[in-house]
């Protein structure tokens, strides 16, 4: 999986759904059906993000500049210098 800007600019196509419905959901929830026990809440989910894209971004916006790992890369780059 990718998280943040990877899933984004690290692979050839990007991901641009939040979630997948994968073999592995979808054994995780058996014996229920999966599909049709989650897609409505799926479908309601994106509809609810698509319509609220201002809101979701200024939440969002923290996560996207979290400079700690940058932070991190940085400090691990530089003992490595000296």
């Amino acid at each position: 999986g990718y998280s943040f800007d990877a899933g984004v600019t690290r692979i050839p196509i990007p991901e641009l759904v939040p979630f997948r419905l994968t073999r592995t959901l979808t054994a995780a929830l058996a014996p229920h059906d999966g599909p049709s026990l989650l897609l409505p809440h799926m479908v309601a989910l994106l509809t609810a993000l698509g319509t609220a894209t201002d809101l979701l971004g200024a939440m969002m916006d923290a996560y996207a500049r979290e400079p700690l790992a940058d932070w991190v890369r940085e400090a691990h780059d530089l003992t490595r210098a000296d």
